[in-house]
């Protein structure tokens, strides 16, 4: 479900700064080296999302909705 909700392929859920300083040693190397975590972690948070389907959203939209209606009702019957 993931995949078909999203406008396009090329979805990151990190950033990385996209002008680093080729003077700072920091500046030089951070990009490669958090680029490959970030995707790392990216392609663990799709596998998992992947699995995701549109009755799993409904059933925990249902389950918040009964929630708060709960929570609604037993405020509303503690102000008496």
């Amino acid at each position: 479900m993931y995949r078909a909700v999203e406008e396009t392929d090329d979805v990151h859920v990190f950033d990385i700064h996209q002008n680093p300083s080729d003077s700072c040693i920091v500046g030089r190397n951070i990009r490669p080296v958090l680029g490959g975590m970030f995707r790392h972690a990216e392609q663990v948070v799709e596998a998992e999302l992947a699995g995701a389907t549109l009755a799993d959203c409904m059933a925990r939209m249902r389950e918040r909705i009964e929630r708060d209606e709960k929570s609604s009702h037993q405020q509303e019957g503690g102000k008496r």
